[in-house]
C-alpha cells in the first residue's frame, strides 16, 4: 500500500515505511528491466539467432557436409530467455509480498501516524496563517506607499490625496473562512509567488 504523499517530502520521518518503500522500488525496477529483456529476447534476439543458425547450417550444406548443425545461437538465447522469465516471475512474487508488508505496516501504524500528521498539519496551518498575515500587511503597506508616492508626484491633481494611481493593482481582500484566509487579487500568479516565498522564509 503506497501512501499518496511521500512522508519525507513533508518532513515526516517514518523509517520503517521508507525502508520498505525503497526495497519495493528496487524490486519493481528489476521487474521492469527483466520484463524488457525478456520481451527483446522473445521478439528480436530469438529470431535473429534462428536466422544465424540457419545460415551456418546452410553454409555447412553448401560445403558438402551431411551432418546436422546444432542451433547453438537459438539454444543460447532460449536459455537466457528462460532465466529472465524465471527471474520475472520471482520478482512478481517478491513485489506482491512487499505490497502485503506495506499494507500491514500502514494498517498497524495508521493510528500513530495519524496523530503525527494531525500535529504537523496544525503546525503547517499556523505557519500558513502567519505567512498570509505578514503578506497582507506587506500588501497594505505597499498600497499605502503607492498612494503616498502618487500624491507626492501629482500634488496638484484633483483628489490626489485619496486617489489610487492608475497602474496600481488592488490590494488583497482578506476574508475569514473556517479560521483560514482567502485572498482575491488581480494577479493570482504574483500573489501565489509572494505567498510561497513567505512560507519558505517562515519554515
Amino acid at each position: 500500500m503506497k501512501l499518496p504523499i511521500n512522508p519525507e517530502a513533508v518532513g515526516l520521518e517514518w523509517p520503517e515505511y521508507s525502508e520498505l518503500q525503497a526495497r519495493r522500488a528496487k524490486v519493481e525496477s528489476r521487474l521492469n528491466e527483466a520484463g524488457a529483456r525478456a520481451y527483446d529476447l522473445r521478439h528480436s534476439a530469438l529470431e535473429a539467432a534462428r536466422t544465424k543458425d540457419r545460415e551456418v547450417f546452410a553454409t555447412a550444406l553448401v560445403g558438402g557436409s551431411s551432418k546436422t548443425v546444432a542451433p547453438t545461437n537459438e539454444t543460447k538465447v532460449e536459455s537466457e530467455l528462460a532465466q529472465d522469465e524465471r527471474l520475472y516471475e520471482a520478482l512478481e512474487v517478491a513485489l506482491q509480498r512487499l505490497d502485503a508488508e506495506l499494507a500491514d505496516l500502514v494498517s498497524e501504524r495508521a493510528p500513530r501516524w495519524a496523530e503525527e500528521v494531525a500535529t504537523a498539519t496544525e503546525e503547517a496551518a499556523n505557519r500558513y496563517r502567519s505567512s498570509v498575515e505578514r503578506l497582507l500587511a506587506a500588501r497594505a503597506r505597499y498600497g499605502a506607499l503607492e498612494r503616498l508616492r502618487y500624491f507626492l508626484e501629482n500634488p496638484l491633481a484633483p483628489g490626489a490625496h485619496k486617489a489610487i494611481p492608475p497602474d496600481f493593482q488592488a490590494p488583497v481582500t482578506k476574508t475569514t473562512h473556517h479560521g483560514m484566509f482567502t485572498e482575491r487579487v488581480a494577479d493570482v500568479n504574483e500573489i501565489a509567488a509572494l505567498l510561497m516565498a513567505e512560507v519558505e522564509r517562515s519554515q
